[in-house]
């Protein structure tokens, strides 16, 4: 197992296999009212084998989520090759998410390549959801499963089968984790995607983008519509006051 865990995360780090965005994290769409949209992680997130963030997840979320909103999307992203729950964390603290509409955590990938103990991550994700809960207690929060993963250098049957095994340990963790805080969690494994997230390119991130969008987008609307309800009651009330004095 040790022997495993040094190969597989050899495998995982090594920047000369595929290439890395060099441009600023973000993705951006066009379109009235823009919202903003809080991407931190690793894995999916980092854009492993395209050369910018517009073809990677950022750029692809952004487009899809604009797509189905009509409305403008900016995504800002905190992402890092070995981006864990602890770095998560300390990012979430620093930034003011105020300004943000949703938030999209996407952690797992490089532990899952260390074979992390699964008490382990099952406690610090337990972390993350607070802080998230904690730091952006207005936005949409959505917490993704890994999808199928695969080595970056020449493919690894032994390595990539023990490593996935472990991912999908994981991904039933953070699903409980994620069912018991009432927080919103997308699974990726089980998608129609299954077949091309496998690979590092941009129709993995454009795959990824459209599914994260599409929950993105019915959980705006139904924060927008409970906005609206609380606005209409409030109205209601404050007219109701006034008529009383």
């Amino acid at each position: 197992m040790w022997f495993v865990r040094s190969f597989a995360r050899a495998r995982l780090l090594d920047p000369n296999d595929v290439p890395l965005p060099r441009d600023a994290p973000e993705g951006h769409a066009l379109g009235p009212d823009p919202q903003r949209v809080f991407l931190i992680g690793g894995g999916i997130s980092v854009g492993w084998g395209v050369m910018t963030h517009h073809l990677a997840l950022a750029g692809a979320l952004a487009r899809a989520l604009t797509a189905l909103t009509g409305r403008g999307t900016d995504v800002d992203a905190r992402v890092g090759l070995t981006v864990g729950p602890l770095d998560a964390i300390a990012g979430l603290k620093r930034a003011d998410l105020s300004p943000y509409a949703a938030v999209v955590v996407t952690l797992g990938t490089y532990r899952a390549f260390r074979l992390v103990s699964l008490r382990v991550w099952k406690r610090d994700f337990a972390r993350v959801v607070a802080q998230v809960t904690a730091s952006a207690p207005n936005a949409v929060a959505v917490f993704t499963g890994m999808p199928p993963l695969r080595s970056t250098n020449a493919a690894n049957d032994i390595v990539d089968a023990v490593v996935n095994v472990h991912a999908r340990r994981m991904n039933q963790i953070t699903e409980n984790v994620c069912r018991e805080a009432g927080v919103e969690f997308l699974p990726l494994l089980t998608s129609p995607a299954d077949k091309v997230v496998a690979d590092w390119n941009s129709k993995a991130y454009k795959a990824i983008g459209e599914l994260i969008a599409e929950r993105l987008a019915i959980e705006l609307s139904h924060a927008g519509s409970a906005r609206g309800v609380d606005s209409e009651l409030r109205e209601d009330s404050e007219n109701g006051d006034h008529l009383q004095r």
